[in-house]
């Protein structure tokens, strides 16, 4: 049996050539007044046959029924084709292929359009409640073909049956098989390849940015760094939307506690805070104390005042509870109710962590820089302490991703500072 569809002139033709014979056709007709073809999806009257020709060589009859007219701007298909309600229309311009006909037939995909919308089916440009086009056409290649229905089927099938039986095929892998060859076939842009240009440029001239704020820290006021800093994080680390600086936690009349406010606020965008407490890596305010305590490095008065302010936020944070919540979204929603992001924000205090950004690690000995790895992890469960040159280092890890993804045959990538123009 051989079933192809076809254009021709104002029809569309569905090209049938039987397994034997064909008086079989309109003895069916005669009968019941239609005949099925194709497992049943296709219905076909009398007037639908455009033709029939006998081939002696071959001793079959091939014939050509009318699925469409074309009428006015689209190609008609009479609702007993498909057994539809109403008559399915087809825009001139917008040509279907055998491949998606084939799917299209397989998964009675226009009965379960006009089922689903309780409407006439349309395929047009998408006004008068016509479906658009490429949106039925997306639709049409999202469906399983009749392959990969059998294939599912079957491991279905073999998945539940495979605990009762010995010798059962095994139809999973075939199906994932199938899958793989489908995925290859497909053409799908890779969208990490679509932005990877950008991203390079974009986390350039940040790291560029950063690296320039470093040579040049003494030309920052304090409110000033900490504000580009914020900026920076906020890019580096998505998962932060917004950065709320001076929000007040209540101090409680029982314990006689004034009232704090927390320098940064990091709000994710279920409204979930975290702090972060920023320092300008200073030479004269280092990571880790100059002598050694019996014979190990330990934290500096400064990364140890750091961490404690953060501790003391995150602790003060979780004491207020539903109550402090509402509070701090009111807070935020009068400092930034200009901003739609925020200000329809509802703040969640839940398990808050810190971050600490200070000090330079470059210069650190390998000794150093292993007891502070040590003194990170001790505190990592609720405060990430991150150096200048860990984000310079981070910020270069996305740039050398980007880049390679944009050329794979881009092994390193130099970055110039003074090619970029930083205001």
């Amino acid at each position: 049996m051989k079933v192809d569809t076809e254009y021709i002139g104002d029809l569309i033709i569905l090209n049938y050539v039987p397994s034997g014979k064909a008086e079989w056709i309109n003895e069916k007709i005669d009968e019941k007044g239609f005949v099925s073809i194709k497992n049943a999806h296709f219905y076909f009257q009398r007037e639908d046959i455009k033709e029939q020709e006998y081939d002696e060589l071959s001793d079959s009859t091939s014939v050509q029924f009318i699925i469409a007219r074309l009428k006015d701007e689209y190609y008609e298909i009479p609702a007993h084709v498909f057994r539809t309600s109403s008559n399915i229309l087809i825009l001139k311009d917008k040509e279907i292929s055998k491949k998606r006909f084939s799917i299209i037939v397989a998964n009675n995909l226009f009965r379960a359009i006009e089922d689903t919308i309780q409407e006439q089916v349309v395929i047009g440009e998408g006004g008068n409640k016509s479906i658009p086009y490429m949106e039925f056409i997306n639709l049409v290649d999202s469906c399983p073909s009749k392959t990969e229905l059998f294939l599912y089927t079957r491991k279905r099938i073999s998945n539940l049956l495979n605990d009762y039986f010995d010798n059962v095929k095994d139809y999973g892998k075939l199906y994932e098989k199938h899958l793989t060859r489908q995925n290859k076939r497909t053409t799908i842009e890779n969208t990490l390849e679509s932005v990877a240009e950008y991203e390079t440029e974009k986390y350039s001239f940040i790291l560029a940015r950063l690296q320039k704020m470093i040579q040049n820290e003494d030309s920052y006021a304090e409110n000033i760094w900490r504000n580009e800093i914020i900026q920076i994080i906020t890019l580096i680390y998505p998962k932060y939307v917004a950065a709320v600086k001076e929000l007040c936690i209540k101090g409680t009349v029982r314990e006689k506690a004034e009232n704090r406010f927390i320098d940064i606020a990091l709000f994710d965008v279920n409204g979930n805070i975290d702090v972060i407490e920023i320092k300008k890596p200073s030479d004269t305010i280092p990571l880790l104390s100059s002598g050694k305590y019996r014979d190990n490095y330990v934290p500096s008065k400064d990364l140890t005042g750091a961490i404690m302010q953060v501790e003391k936020y995150i602790y003060h944070l979780k004491r207020m509870g539903k109550e402090g919540e509402k509070l701090l979204t009111t807070q935020i929603y009068k400092k930034r109710k200009c901003d739609s992001v925020v200000a329809n924000m509802k703040v969640r205090i839940t398990n808050p962590r810190g971050m600490v950004i200070m000090g330079r690690s470059v210069n650190l000995s390998d000794e150093q820089k292993n007891d502070f790895e040590i003194i990170r992890r001790k505190y990592a469960n609720i405060v990430d302490i991150i150096t200048y040159d860990d984000l310079i280092y981070r910020l270069e890890c996305l740039i050398r991703k980007f880049a390679q993804t944009n050329n794979p045959n881009h092994a390193e990538l130099s970055i110039s500072i003074d090619k970029l123009e930083l205001e």
